[in-house]
């Protein structure tokens, strides 16, 4: 069958010009003429319905338009219940449905008047306790087992299904039902899924047509419809022919005029849920990222809710670009992914050793594999968190935790990883602390540079001295142009400690030439800039930093530092934030104990830049991408040098488990008065120029939704 698009890309180009991607678009004309065709080929049977299967696609616009013709809502949520009762669906409009069902959807289908269709006959009386009473007219769910075939092809195993009544448990419903007053019967099946043959319909509806007969004769009841559900399908593939809906439906007409008008039954009606074929030929999902990026990995956001109700939001996950150390720590991804199946490479999508966190493994192992990972910043998935989910609480799943464990320690042993650890955070159990192993002892140059202020620097390096726990260290005090006695005096103290030396810079304060300077003279195999107003906090700060600075893909990285009061002063650099739409620093002001947007204030995580008072890399990269710029004197240079090395294909990365306390801009004040304000603009300017298409195209790791006028990750609006 020749294919042919309803929309050609002229259009599609003409129209992303007002609606930009991704977004669905209809072919409405197609789907009227679809639902006139399938109500002529029924129109022999008086009573006849389609049924449209809400979570198809639910969208109230094209459910209204099938209404128009009569056709009826099809349920299996509470969601769809709610969707259909506000589009103004009531009574025999919905068609009710399903096999897990809460007690809280039977009482919204009931208070509805809605057909309900029982898939399992314990389900009687677990309706019945849930809204008091039985239903008048009611309808189970037929499984005639065994092998369904047309032809010679074998179509389905319904005998291997999980869902409807054997014949048996099918005849003693019904006798149940109506002794517990049920008036009016229906009768539904579904036994195959997207056939592209004429001769399904026909098939079942004999089936069902048969049992009817032999039901409404033993039992007494009165059988009000036969529901033919769904499986009447679309040809995918180019060799496939589409379906002949009229011939189709006059096939179930000679069927119903051979079994059902000879029993005296030629006034049951005949209901549809053809849910794929109402729709599927008539939509399409347009977006930029495939055609346009290359993509072969794609993922989006998601929201979560509280079930039942949609508009009871939990969360709404706005995530970053794709980044590695954030994948390895915490499935961000989770949701929604379309990828190419190449990526596979002849694995396993799921693997059952993995079972309770196998989306995890997956994608970890789908984005080793891929080539362009695209993130679509956009809502387009919604789950629902109820009791037995992990999303509402992971006790009601433990093993789930040491499946994700195992997922990880997998994709780090493939990259060559070994005798690391992986230790649950306090910000969920799946969410991940991972501690990679130091090799060897290099030698960490901690460069401070300083100019009076004794206090401070004594209690910068004592805290160093004092609680370190990293042994093969030096620091380097680069001053610059003091006058005190006392920073003189503890000088002079500072020399009887072999790992601590004092050199000078003459000239004007320009912090990126002094700690050029510095690193100039440094031994060590690693650089660690160091603002003299910190204090250290936690004891293995410099291995905390080391781990992740030691691999080959990692330029700088960057602790947790605190103000005095304990809110946070740094937890990552955003490009674009603020209000001069430089940078600024994300969490910004929130209480020490915060878990952070999504819980990322506990785990390790891929950023743009990392603040210079506290940035640890390889003495080597710091020369290959030229040091710090210093035609940034003051402000911008540790973000300059953060996208240098990005520019240079390095990773910046931000750990929680690095704490210090930064006394920020106690040595030389605040930039927003004066000069120093002239001096910041200039500078601000400057960057913007230099970082110009970065800027443009975003933070990668600050989703576009979020507002850069706070750093609070509050919302764009």
């Amino acid at each position: 069958m020749k294919k042919e698009p309803f929309v050609t890309k002229a259009q599609l180009d003409e129209i992303i010009k007002t609606y930009p991607t991704p977004f669905h678009l209809y072919d409405e004309k197609g789907m009227r003429e679809n639902m006139k065709a399938l109500k002529e080929a029924f129109s022999w049977n008086k009573g006849y319905r389609e049924y449209f299967a809400v979570k198809a696609t639910p969208n109230p616009f094209l459910i209204n338009i099938l209404r128009e013709y009569g056709c009826g809502c099809d349920c299996s949520s509470y969601t769809e219940l709610m969707l259909s009762d506000a589009i103004g669906a009531t009574g025999e409009d919905i068609m009710f449905s399903s096999n897990d069902t809460p007690a809280e959807e039977f009482v919204l289908a009931d208070k509805l008047n809605a057909i309900i269709n029982l898939d399992d006959i314990t389900h009687i009386d677990f309706l019945e306790k849930a809204i008091g009473h039985i239903p008048e007219t009611i309808s189970c769910r037929y499984n005639p087992g065994g092998m369904f075939k047309i032809s010679n092809d074998i179509m389905d195993n319904p005998g291997d299904a999980k869902y409807g009544m054997t014949t048996e448990q099918l005849f003693e419903a019904f006798k149940i039902l109506k002794a517990k007053g049920a008036k009016e019967f229906g009768i539904h099946a579904f036994l195959a899924s997207n056939t592209v043959t004429n001769e399904y319909y026909p098939m079942l509806a004999k089936v069902l047509f048969e049992v009817a007969v032999k039901l409404q004769k033993e039992t007494g009841v009165h059988i009000k419809f036969i529901n033919l559900s769904g499986g009447v399908g679309i040809p995918y593939k180019p060799d496939q022919e589409p379906n002949d809906i009229r011939a189709i439906g006059d096939g179930v007409r000679r069927v119903y005029e051979e079994v059902l008008v000879p029993a005296g039954m030629g006034d049951v009606a005949i209901y549809t849920e053809m849910g794929r074929f109402m729709m599927g030929p008539y939509g399409c999902l347009v977006t930029k990222a495939i055609n346009e990026k290359d993509a072969d990995f794609i993922y989006c956001d998601e929201a979560t809710f509280k079930s039942p109700d949609i508009n009871k939001m939990i969360t709404m996950h706005f995530k970053p670009d794709y980044a590695i150390d954030n994948l390895r720590a915490n499935n961000y991804i989770c949701h929604f992914s379309v990828f190419s199946r190449e990526l596979l490479d002849g694995t396993e999508l799921f693997r059952t050793k993995f079972d309770g966190s196998q989306d995890h493994d997956m994608i970890l192992r789908l984005t080793d594999n891929a080539k362009h990972i695209v993130h679509v910043p956009k809502l387009l998935y919604y789950w629902r968190s109820h009791a037995g989910s992990v999303a509402g609480n992971i006790e009601a799943k433990p093993y789930v935790v040491e499946a994700a464990r195992g997922a990880v320690a997998d994709h780090l042993r493939r990259h060559g990883f070994k005798n690391f650890t992986i230790t649950s955070t306090r910000a969920f159990e799946t969410i991940f602390k991972i501690s990679y192993e130091i090799i060897g002892e290099p030698k960490i140059s901690v460069i401070i540079p300083n100019k009076d202020h004794v206090e401070d620097l004594r209690r910068c390096i004592s805290s160093i001295v004092e609680k370190s726990t990293w042994e093969n260290y030096e620091i380097i005090v680069v001053e610059n142009n003091s006058e005190t006695k006392e920073i003189f005096s503890y000088y002079d103290e500072l020399q009887n400690n072999p790992q601590i030396r004092v050199v000078t810079f003459e000239g004007k304060f320009n912090y990126s030439k002094i700690n050029n300077f510095g690193v100039s003279l440094a031994t060590g195999d690693y650089v660690l800039l160091l603002n003299n107003d910190t204090q250290v906090i936690t004891i293995n700060w410099m291995e905390e930093l080391l781990m992740y600075a030691q691999r080959p893909d990692v330029g700088a990285v960057g602790g947790k530092l605190y103000y005095g009061d304990k809110t946070i002063q740094h937890a990552g650099v955003v490009i674009g934030l603020g209000a001069h739409r430089t940078a600024g620093h994300v969490h910004y002001r929130q209480k020490r104990e915060n878990l952070g947007y999504m819980g990322r204030l506990c785990y390790a995580q891929d950023m743009t830049a990392v603040t210079g008072a506290c940035l640890l890399v390889k003495k080597s990269l710091y020369e290959q991408v030229g040091g710090l710029d210093e035609s940034f004197e003051i402000s911008l240079n540790d973000v300059d040098f953060c996208l240098k090395l990005r520019k240079a294909g390095y990773l910046n990365v931000f750990t929680p488990f690095a704490e210090l306390y930064h006394f920020e801009s106690i040595s030389r004040g605040l930039d927003d008065q004066g000069e120093k304000a002239k001096r910041y603009n200039e500078e601000s300017e400057r960057f913007r120029n230099k970082w110009k298409a970065e800027l443009e195209a975003g933070d990668p790791y600050f989703n576009p939704n979020f507002s850069l006028d706070k750093s609070d990750f509050s919302l764009r609006v």
